[in-house]
């Protein structure tokens, strides 16, 4: 428990911590949030494994596809296609603003509200 002020009425206030509260609601709404951040960690271990298994088959794909001079595979499971290397065109936004041209031509796009939630290794 803490002690604030209310700002409406100046009367003085025992409340229980932030914290404490939200706890409090998720265990009420069915939400345990110790169990949701021990999945989350086994979650990005997984991740990774799966991110790193990925990589080395995409790198064995490619130098087949590189060997056989195949642009792209479809079967039932779906489809490969191997883009060779290019050059591509893109704007240079640091030259932009030392030009002074960057924020006339800046587009402000609204985005939704979302939660960021990081896991703590144990």
């Amino acid at each position: 428990m803490k002690t604030i002020i209310d700002n409406d009425t100046g009367e003085i206030l025992e409340v229980e911590e932030t914290t404490d509260l939200v706890k409090k609601e998720l265990n009420e709404v069915g939400v345990n949030y110790e169990e949701y951040f021990d999945k989350q960690i086994q979650f990005k271990a997984l991740k990774e494994q799966m991110e790193i298994w990925e990589q080395n088959n995409r790198d064995v794909i490619q130098k087949v596809f590189e060997k056989h001079n195949i642009k792209s595979l479809k079967t039932e499971y779906g489809s490969i296609s191997y883009i060779a290397e290019s050059t591509q065109k893109r704007v240079d936004t640091d030259r932009l603003k030392e030009d002074g041209l960057y924020e006339k031509y800046l587009k402000i796009i609204p985005t939704k509200a979302h939660l960021m939630i990081k896991a703590k290794e144990k």
